[in-house]
């Protein structure tokens, strides 16, 4: 069988703390002994909220996506994916923006594929989607982890602001736990449209998360 070398070029991703107020804070202060800034007083229509500005305006499950090519830093729309080099934070409803550093570390790992999908897990592990399997690495260590394979009766895998999502031949969800090897079902949802059926398990994770 012929191998393809496949080059994992990796660029750690970190959160960068402005010394600006953070996006929908009016009035913010630094905290005392601590780089962290703390919001005083909210835009509309955001809700202050332990330092943090909650943004209001969107659906639960979305996120508010700030209008780049705008000055004005208020403006913008609701989606259920962030746009490139943003994240969505649950705790403000918001996409922030990432920043790569400069450094870039690479590994070299055999694939008798093209990973069809590249992408971090819970924080701490790299994910390469693969057309028959799940591919897990350490993030710290860069060594591979395990290998899960998909099931029979799979009929696709997706990636869904890092968490991952199994749609059954009968159209069903589960969200599956890769570390755990653990699929959640979804029974409560009847929408035929598969695309629907991913944004509805977004949301239904988005509630879960929030009732913890």
């Amino acid at each position: 069988m012929k191998t393809i070398q496949f080059y994992l070029l990796i660029s750690f991703t970190i959160q960068v703390a402005s010394q600006e107020c953070m996006t929908g804070c009016q009035k913010c202060r630094q905290v005392e002994n601590n780089q962290q800034i703390q919001c005083d007083q909210c835009l509309e229509p955001y809700q202050l909220h332990n330092g943090d500005c909650i943004y209001q305006g969107c659906s639960p499950g979305l996120y508010f996506q700030i209008n780049q090519n705008q000055d004005n830093k208020t403006t913008g729309n609701c989606f259920s994916i962030c746009d490139p080099h943003f994240y969505s934070d649950i705790q403000t409803n918001t996409c922030k923006k990432l920043v790569q550093c400069s450094s870039t570390y690479s590994t070299q790992q055999n694939f008798n594929e093209t990973p069809l999908d590249f992408f971090i897990y819970k924080q701490q592990y790299y994910v390469a989607l693969l057309t028959s399997q799940l591919s897990i690495y350490d993030q710290s260590m860069l060594g591979l982890v395990k290998n899960l394979k998909y099931e029979q009766d799979d009929l696709t895998i997706q990636q869904v602001n890092g968490s991952i999502i199994a749609i059954k031949n009968d159209l069903s969800i589960k969200i599956w736990d890769i570390i755990n090897e653990i699929r959640n079902d979804c029974d409560n949802i009847t929408p035929t449209s598969v695309n629907q059926k991913i944004q509805f398990a977004q949301q239904l994770e988005y509630t879960a998360i929030n009732n913890l």
